[in-house]
Parts: C-alpha cells; structure tokens; sequence
C-alpha cells in the first residue's frame, strides 16, 4: 500500500511540474480577462486608490518631459537627478502602497503595468524625450520597450539590466542605451582597484571611459551600413556631446569666447549656451561667459573631461 502511494505521488508531482510552464504561458492572459470581470474589476479600482491618473496641473507640465518606469533605488535616484536638474517627470510603478505613500508627498506618480498602452497614454510618452525602464523583470522591460517604441518612434529609451548578455535583444527591440548592471559593477571594482594602486584618477577615468565605449558600442545595433558610414564626412565615433556649468569662480568667468581659446586649447568645440533659460546659438569671438552659464561642448570625451578640470 505505501509502494502504491509513493508511485501516486511521484506521478502527480512529475505532472504539475510538467504543467507548471503552461501555466506560467497563460497567467497574464487569465488575470487580464480576470480584471475583465465587474467583481475583479471594482477589487482592482480599489487597490488602485484613483492614481491612473495625475492632477491636472501635474499633466499639463508633461512635454519634453522623463518619464521614469519603476520606482525602486535606480529610479529614486534618477528622480532626484531630475529635480535637481528642474527636469520635469512623471513615475510609473506597481506597488499601490508605494504609489499612494508617493502621491501623497506630492509625486506625479501613476498605477500601472507599464507595457499596457492606456498606462503610457496617461504618463504622456508621446510627448516625452527620454524614457527610462528601471525594473528588475527582464521579459516586462522587453514588452515597455516594444510598446514605448510602438508608441514614440523617435524618443530615448535607456534600460536598466541586469546582464550583459540580456542586452543585445534590448538593442533589437528599440531601446537607446542599455546599462547592464554586471558590467558596472566591474566598473566599479575595477576603478577601485587602480585607485589602491595610486592610479592617477584621470588615467582611471580614461580606462573607465574606454571599458564603457568598447563594450556598449559592440553589443549596440548599427543604424547604418558601412558603405554609409564610410561616406559621412564627420567622424562620431570618439566623440560626443557634453555640458558644463560655469562656476562663479571658475577661470572662464568674464573672458570672451576668443580668449578662452576652447578650440586651440582643448580641440572640443562650444555649440551653444544657455543662460538663464534662454538658448544662445549665434556666438562671435566678444560673447562673454558668465557665472552660471551651462556650455554645451562637443568632442572627445576626454578632451572634454580635460577642459573640465581646468575651468571649473
């Protein structure tokens, strides 16, 4: 009699174990047509504590804006950056607790699943210039990128990962950068390291900056051929485009453009400045830089980290 039990349950386990990644294939189907239904759906309306939706002077400043997807540590960081910064934002999470606790300090914050278009619209994305995926799940980054993708064609997406290998089917999908947290922790021993060693920091940075370019350049997804890229008369590839605060103290302060020798100097090239919310694009040699002014610079990275440390 126990023989005949063992084999019973033996069987029965080998089968729900068999069953289990069917199971899995169909949950998201099952409780989308779950919350279908007038009981699930009022449950539903209930946990989400009216947050599918922004008070309406926290909406109307949603243009040009970030758009920030999962609220753990990466994102709390990047919504500090962006107040700092006086970028405007709006969050997307799926902890109602977190989204009630958040709304009521103010946050523009939604309820929602990401992936799922009606969500997006009330966070905006269409209007959006940069959208961030910050969540630990690697098959619902997959669907937020397809469906940010779908619905703003042109906007950056970056994603948080946390594998290297998870990275180059981001790049498939339509995401911008993929920031794989693996290869920042690496980073980050690996620039600690040199440090105990009395590295000089620059050269560290130099290395740092070289690790990043190499790796994130072979995973990421040509948007041209090579015989285009070969005809483009600028070279990208080692350079980019950064910005920099002038400090009040800083050496720049009241030289003209011609005296700070940007050029000559430090082979990076001065494309705008703004100051005080103003954009100033047409620059002669007599523009003078102030105290506060952000300059928008373009050439190699280190060139650009160079002229950093001098001016400031």
């Amino acid at each position: 009699m126990q023989e005949r039990e063992y084999q019973y349950f033996l069987a029965v386990s080998i089968l729900t174990m068999s069953l289990t990644p069917l199971v899995m294939l169909g949950a998201e189907p099952f409780t989308t047509f779950l919350l279908r239904l007038s009981l699930f759906k009022s449950l539903d309306q209930g946990l989400r504590i009216q947050t599918e939706q922004l008070p309406s002077e926290q909406e109307q400043a949603l243009n040009d804006h970030l758009v920030v997807m999962g609220y753990g540590f990466n994102g709390r960081n990047l919504v500090k950056a962006a107040k700092y910064a006086k970028v405007p934002y709006v969050i997307i999470e799926t902890n109602p607790i977190t989204v009630r606790q958040e709304r009521e300090k103010g946050e523009p914050i939604l309820y929602g699943d990401a992936s799922q278009e009606h969500v997006l619209e009330q966070a905006h994305v269409e209007n959006a210039r940069v959208m961030v995926v910050a969540i630990s799940d690697p098959a619902s980054s997959r669907r937020i990128v397809v469906a940010l993708r779908k619905m703003n064609p042109n906007s950056c997406i970056f994603v948080r990962t946390r594998y290297i290998h998870e990275m180059e089917e981001l790049y498939r999908l339509g995401a911008t950068e993929v920031i794989p947290e693996e290869l920042e922790a690496s980073i980050e021993i690996f620039s600690r390291v040199l440090a105990k060693y009395l590295v000089p920091m620059p050269e560290i940075d130099k290395l740092i900056g070289e690790l990043r370019a190499g790796r994130y350049d072979m995973l990421r997804r040509r948007s041209l051929t090579e015989d285009e890229w070969s005809s483009m008369h600028v070279s990208l590839a080692d350079a980019g485009m950064s910005t920099f605060q002038v400090s009040p103290e800083g050496e720049l302060v009241g030289k003209t453009l011609s005296e700070t020798e940007v050029r000559q100097r430090f082979g990076i090239s001065l494309l705008a400045i703004r100051r005080g919310g103003q954009m100033l694009y047409e620059m002669t040699g007599d523009t003078i830089i102030k105290p506060d002014d952000t300059l928008y610079i373009f050439g190699p990275p280190e060139r650009i980290q160079e002229f950093a440390r001098k001016a400031d």
